[in-house]
């Protein structure tokens, strides 16, 4: 479809964004619209990845067709379509877009300013909006919303800034100063996702190192981003760049049955943290405790299914991570798991072995 108009040029100061999309053929174009609409002096090579959507979409992007590059691949998620746009990156940076979230004016240009302020850096993020666009409501500070317990920002980074930019009223730059901290967030990454991916971005070169996005499984952002932070570090800006959108549609990944994304979540601690012998040896006590609440946490909601097998198999994995000591909501929820529960009766065990665990 067309070619992108960054093509034939220096590719060096460009920005690659990768927008993979499936079936969102009026969100996808105020997605695109949203990186066209960006201050300051970036170019943008925009590749729109079509996880094998209907054929709706690739006639809706048709009236951007001298402004992205189209490219289509067979359904295989979300992941699996970054890391085909990865492979067509050119330029210097590469910034990921979801197609139902929206950039704000300013943010390559202060996040671009930040990145080149950290020159060892690997990659630079944001807080973010929560959108509902129905009411217009956007809600500050979204990112910490993910996380167990407040944190403070210094908490979380080892340095902290502040950046100069050029003030721009139309592009909502009304400041020159912001403040920016720099770390590496790989701990704390065991306890939430530090990132949006739609507030990233990072630079080409560290992908000859081998980093792609993780497709066996919905926390492949999450697992990227952590091992990005652990060899470079990261650049955070506390002020909100991007709207996430808040809503349900069919094809959010977050209506994954919770069970499901808490073994994934099992999975990745196992396949990233536990094969870090360092990280093991610094931090077995924290990582026993992490990986232990999941279990639980798997095992109540498989319980409360009716699942008991699976269920049982949880808490066998439970008791094999051996430093973790045994509590009462473990015991009970064992028993229980054993019983042949099945509907409202499981659920109502569910419930049980959950208050007790909050005791």
């Amino acid at each position: 479809m067309g070619h992108q108009s960054a093509q034939g040029r220096d590719m060096s100061e460009t920005v690659t964004v990768i927008i993979p999309t499936f079936n969102r053929p009026t969100l996808v174009q105020e997605a695109i619209e949203s990186v066209l609409a960006q201050a300051g002096r970036a170019r943008f090579d925009i590749i729109v990845v079509d996880d094998g959507s209907t054929p709706d979409t690739e006639a809706a992007l048709r009236r951007f067709r001298d402004h992205i590059r189209y490219v289509r691949q067979d359904n295989a998620g979300l992941n699996s379509a970054r890391n085909h746009g990865l492979r067509l990156a050119q330029g210097e940076f590469i910034a990921l877009l979801d197609d139902d979230d929206v950039w704000l004016p300013f943010k390559t240009e202060v996040q671009l300013t930040a990145l080149k302020h950290f020159p060892s850096a690997g990659f630079v993020h944001s807080n973010f909006h929560i959108w509902k666009p129905d009411s217009g409501v956007r809600t500050p500070d979204g990112l910490r919303t993910w996380f167990p317990r407040p944190y403070e920002w210094t908490e979380l980074y080892e340095h902290s800034e502040t950046i100069w930019t050029q003030p721009d009223s139309q592009a909502g730059i009304q400041r020159t100063q912001f403040p920016v901290h720099f770390g590496d967030t790989y701990f704390w990454a065991l306890f939430a996702p530090m990132v949006l991916p739609s507030t990233a971005i990072f630079r080409r070169s560290v992908l000859e190192d081998g980093f792609t996005f993780p497709e066996v499984n919905s926390t492949g952002d999450w697992e990227f981003f952590a091992r990005l932070s652990k060899r470079y570090g990261g650049v955070f800006l506390p002020d909100e760049t991007t709207l996430n959108r808040s809503h349900e549609d069919q094809f959010r990944l977050t209506r994954v049955e919770s069970s499901i994304r808490m073994r994934r979540r099992v999975e990745m601690i196992r396949g990233l943290w536990r094969r870090d012998p360092e990280f093991v040896a610094s931090h077995a006590a924290v990582l026993d405790r992490t990986e232990a609440e999941c279990l639980r946490k798997l095992a109540r909601r498989l319980l409360s299914k009716g699942e008991s097998a699976a269920a049982r198999q949880a808490m066998t994995e439970l008791r094999l991570l051996g430093n973790e000591v045994a509590r009462y909501d473990d015991i009970l929820l064992s028993a229980l798991s054993k019983l042949p529960f099945s509907g409202g009766l499981a659920r109502a065990a569910g419930r049980l072995v959950g208050l007790v665990g909050k005791r």
